[in-house]
């Protein structure tokens, strides 16, 4: 059901698919579905390792998963216990979260790349009785933190290398487990089949950490109802068959990587698993799954990779991407308008022989038809250019509380630049007066573990405010245009979405973030730039420019001309009073291990504006420089320390 902006009904949609008595309730009981269904008949998952492509049928997946569940009742777990996991996208997590699930545990996914500190905070917040590490990096992890955390009582691995000489009696290998849940099996037979039979669609499935941007994460309640429900949702906008492949690259602990399990548990998709993240760009290509997705960065990280290589390649292939670019995106453009035109046409079909195809090609998309991204606004610089290779891009939007709640569905003619879609079924939307987005649904969350407080400050007459602005139009279409708290007026009056702007940055190879300045108190926009190291590295050693560091190379005056075409790109397309003005390029990467962004790569604004007050103030002064504390990674690998000035670039609005 959908609501414009003054709370009226406009079309109401159908329940969910597959919302009816005979379907499973939980996840664990798909599992048994298809286990019943297919047997050993048809492939449930792939595992590349040493560069072959391991499959696994559904027998395999449910007698995986069976004997985990019954060695995790060998080790002491109860039915409400929290078991945390740790690593990266394997079949070993997928089978230990339906395991845990399987006999009433609750699963509390925790970030690769998480320090330690990290890692301590949501074992200790959600009482984890248990922690799965991936491999010898996470176990160490692990063990410099469990003298803290009184209430763990095993750490489970499933990478054994480098694990040889570890004797830590918390330790235990995930395959020993599997023979525990073996022995469980032959005294207690019948005894998974039972529990998952008693499961029911309320328990709580999962507690998903939320990417903390104003704080520390918060745990985010998700039953077995909700997450079906979010499922049901994503297969509106990407429907799938079981003979279909889906590669997973997102993290595991990220919820948008449902998207993957919605059509795995569901519908008996096809899940591959990348040798490493290292590779998984390579596995892509292999698999050229049905459905690809992920979040903007990965999008624009796709973008930078092809104008960087281009940059490089040579005259002919260059010609071909000048000549052939423009058709793509003014077809691109003639399809979302739902026009067709035999000229176009015909010149989009030489494009695509000689440039476009073969492009897919090699960013893994030979056989995809689905194409989405989410979690945040991706830029329409990014958005129009997968567009105009041929890669439809779907707008799918939600949230960790939220699940579903949009995204573009049906065919082409239904997708729109600026939009996030139409709502997915069994969802209803509507506009607060102060602007915001509001949903409520039957995905929704539970609410915020151990914190009723953020939970009743979240809800409001049972509908989740998403606490982002947006507007309805007249299509049903929903506008998404920033986060409420980020929305920006300058002290003139000119308005801005600072998301907008910086995602028009990252549409640069030559640039990986982007943080935009401004507020009440000031008169005009600034910016401060990430260089893309690699990139503009290749970029000055083409032009001869010597360099030692990234800092070195950050403060170059021809780098600095080079960043200014950027500026002056994004410029054109924004209302004179919110034109950057200023501009700094910032001396390091703007890092998630020191909180600047989030583990899904979301800037900490706040944190950040605090941290670089000094060059923000600069910004907004007559000084030509900002003097700075720096550590610096020499390109033999040395490190130092110190002190520089951050130049500051003025830019010419007056053309």
């Amino acid at each position: 059901m959908l609501f414009n902006e003054k709370s009226e009904i406009l079309d109401p949609k159908s329940g969910p698919k597959g919302n009816s008595p005979q379907a499973p309730d939980t996840l664990p009981k798909y599992l048994v579905r298809n286990f019943r269904r297919w047997g050993d008949r048809k492939v449930a998952l792939r595992k590349k390792k040493y560069g072959i492509w391991n499959e696994y049928t559904w027998k395999d997946h449910y007698e995986h998963t069976k004997y985990f569940a019954l060695g995790l009742i060998g080790l002491g777990l109860e039915k409400g216990d929290r078991v945390a996991i740790v690593g990266d996208a394997d079949p070993e997590w997928t089978w230990a979260q339906i395991a845990i699930m399987s006999v009433g545990g609750i699963v509390v996914g925790v970030f690769t790349d998480s320090l330690p500190q990290e890692v301590k905070y949501i074992v200790e917040h959600s009482d984890s009785k248990f922690l799965l590490a991936h491999d010898q990096e996470q176990v160490d992890k692990a063990l410099e933190i469990k003298q803290d955390l009184p209430l763990l009582e095993k750490v489970i691995y499933w990478e054994p290398k480098g694990m040889r000489n570890y004797d830590d009696p918390i330790l235990i290998f995930f395959y020993d487990v599997i023979e525990m849940g073996k022995e469980m099996e032959s005294t207690h037979p019948g005894l998974f089949e039972d529990l998952v039979a008693q499961g029911s669609t309320d328990d709580i499935a999962m507690i998903y950490y939320t990417s903390g941007t104003t704080g520390l994460p918060k745990g985010a309640v998700r039953t077995h109802k909700s997450l079906i429900r979010t499922m049901e949702g994503a297969l509106a906008i990407f429907p799938v068959k079981p003979q279909d492949d889906f590669v997973a690259i997102m993290p595991p602990a990220w919820i948008a990587a449902l998207m993957g399990e919605s059509g795995h548990l569901l519908e008996g998709l096809i899940i591959n698993y990348p040798e490493k993240p290292e590779t998984a760009m390579e596995d892509l290509r292999e698999i050229s799954p049905l459905v690809s997705g992920g979040g903007p960065r990965i999008w624009e990280g796709m973008v930078s990779l092809v104008q960087s290589r281009i940059i490089d390649a040579n005259i002919v292939t260059r010609a071909l991407y000048k000549m052939f670019l423009p058709v793509g995106y003014k077809v691109a453009d003639l399809h979302l308008q739902g026009k067709k035109s035999l000229l176009w046409n015909g010149l989009h079909a030489v494009a695509d022989l000689l440039l476009f195809r073969p492009l897919r090609n090699q960013l893994g998309f030979r056989k995809t038809k689905y194409y989405f991204t989410g979690s945040a606004a991706i830029s329409p610089d990014t958005f129009r250019y997968f567009h105009a290779i041929g890669c439809p891009i779907r707008q799918f939007y939600g949230s960790t509380e939220s699940g579903s709640v949009c995204g573009h569905q049906g065919d082409e003619t239904n997708i729109r630049y600026e939009t996030i879609g139409l709502p997915t079924p069994g969802v209803e939307v509507r506009i607060s007066d102060e602007g915001e987005i509001q949903v409520r649904s039957e995905a929704l969350f539970s609410g915020y573990h151990k914190n009723p407080e953020a939970t009743e400050k979240a809800r409001v007459d049972g509908w989740f405010r998403t606490g982002d602005a947006g507007y309805i139009n007249d299509e049903g279409h929903i506008i998404y245009i920033d986060r409420l708290s980020e929305l920006g007026e300058l002290a003139g009056g000119g308005k801005y979405s600072p998301q907008y702007i910086e995602g028009s940055f990252r549409f640069s190879p030559y640039l990986q973030e982007a943080v935009v300045i401004g507020g009440a108190d000031r008169d005009y926009l600034t910016a401060i730039l990430n260089i893309d190291y690699n990139t503009v590295g290749r970029w000055a050693e083409k032009n001869r420019i010597n360099y030692t560091t990234y800092l070195d190379l950050s403060q170059k005056e021809e780098v600095a001309r080079l960043i200014l075409k950027d500026v002056e790109r994004v410029n054109k397309v924004l209302p004179e009073e919110v034109k950057i003005r200023k501009y700094a390029l910032l001396h390091k990467e703007i890092d998630a291990d020191e909180a600047e962004l989030t583990r899904t790569r979301k800037l900490r604004r706040k944190l950040f504006e605090e941290r670089y007050s000094d060059l923000i103030e600069g910004l907004y002064s007559d000084a030509d420089s900002v003097s700075v504390n720096a550590a610096v990674t020499y390109r033999d690998g040395k490190t130092g320390k110190v002190t520089t000035a951050l130049r500051i670039w003025k830019v010419d609005t007056t053309s």
